[in-house]
């Protein structure tokens, strides 16, 4: 710097001006990375003294896993919720919903199989229905927004106001096969796909009749 200063002093070129460069992007670079460790710290600390806490404060017979989060209740229940549940579809139905609000979620779904069993799981409502397994015909990321679009459309069809209560009763719904004896909730979510799609999900009978019609006029 003070190289620089002697040459803008005396109206000369300053040669090194693309080191100096380098030299303050290899510092900024250090500084950021020596932020994140100190972070890390704190973070790690944090932690600790909550397991601490906790374990200090543990009945004797108590023998049940603990949840450890940084932040307050009040923090954390904006953005996440935790289930005490046996539902494999309402864990994912949740984590799915989560994943279009939260980008680094979404990047961590994809390399799961959590989509997929999701989509799953719909289709074989959908076809036990009578209706095509639309979501197998697509790839992780439409399947997650056109699943999303699906189970919103059957939770707003519950009139819950609280959505983590309709995800239950909508998992409920799918878990002990209710659709067989009221579809309700499943046409609202079929409605949804073919509105937001533009495409028609004719049940499989009405396909197998129409393509029966096309052998029969060849």
């Amino acid at each position: 710097m003070d190289e620089e200063y002697f040459c803008e002093v005396n109206s000369t070129p300053f040669s090194k001006r693309d080191q100096l460069n380098s030299i303050d992007r290899r510092i900024e670079r250090q500084k950021s990375e020596a932020d994140e460790y100190c972070n890390d710290l704190v973070a790690c600390f944090q932690v600790i003294r909550k397991v601490l806490s906790i374990e200090q404060n543990r009945e004797e017979h108590d023998r049940k896993d603990k949840v450890i989060a940084l932040g307050s209740a009040q923090d954390i229940s904006p953005f996440f919720s935790f289930l005490d549940t046996k539902s494999e579809f309402r864990q994912l139905i949740q984590i799915c919903d989560d994943a279009e609000v939260f980008a680094d979620l979404k990047d961590d779904l994809k390399k799961t199989t959590a989509i997929n069993h999701r989509s799953n799981m719909l289709n074989t409502m959908l076809m036990r229905m009578g209706y095509q397994p639309i979501l197998m015909q697509l790839d992780d990321e439409a399947q997650l927004k056109l699943g999303n679009v699906m189970v919103n459309a059957m939770l707003n069809a519950t009139k819950e106001p609280d959505k983590s209560k309709a995800m239950t009763m909508l998992s409920t719904y799918l878990d002990t096969e209710a659709y067989l004896k009221d579809a309700g909730l499943l046409e609202q979510g079929v409605q949804a796909i073919e509105s937001n799609t533009g495409i028609s999900i004719r049940t499989l009978a009405n396909m197998a009749t129409a393509t029966l019609g096309v052998k029969k006029n060849g």
